[in-house]
C-alpha cells in the first residue's frame, strides 16, 4: 500500500467514527427525552394515586351515609307496618 491508500483508509475510518459519535449523540438525545417523559409519567402516576385515594374515602363516606340511610328506612318500614296493624 502506498501513502495514498493509507491516508483514503484513515480518512474513511474517521468518517465512520464520526458517524458512530453522531449516532451516540442522537441516541443520548434520545434517551434524554425518553428519560424525561417518563419522569413526567410517574409523576402523573403519583397524582393519580392522590386522586384514587380521594375518591376511595368519598366512597367510603357514601357507604356509610348509605347504611345511615338504609337503617332509617328499615325503623320506618317497622313503623309503617305497626300502624297497619293497628289499623286492620
Amino acid at each position: 500500500m502506498d501513502d495514498g491508500q493509507v491516508c483514503v483508509m484513515f480518512k474513511e475510518v474517521k468518517s465512520m467514527f464520526n458517524a458512530l459519535a453522531e449516532g451516540q449523540k442522537v441516541m443520548q438525545k434520545d434517551i434524554e427525552f425518553l428519560k424525561a417523559g417518563q419522569k413526567v409519567m410517574q409523576e402523573d402516576i403519583e397524582i393519580l394515586k392522590i386522586g384514587q385515594k380521594v375518591l376511595e374515602n368519598r366512597l367510603d363516606r357514601v357507604e356509610d351515609d348509605v347504611k345511615i340511610i338504609k337503617a332509617y328506612v328499615m325503623k320506618v318500614d317497622d313503623e309503617l307496618n305497626i300502624h297497619e296493624k293497628k289499623i286492620k
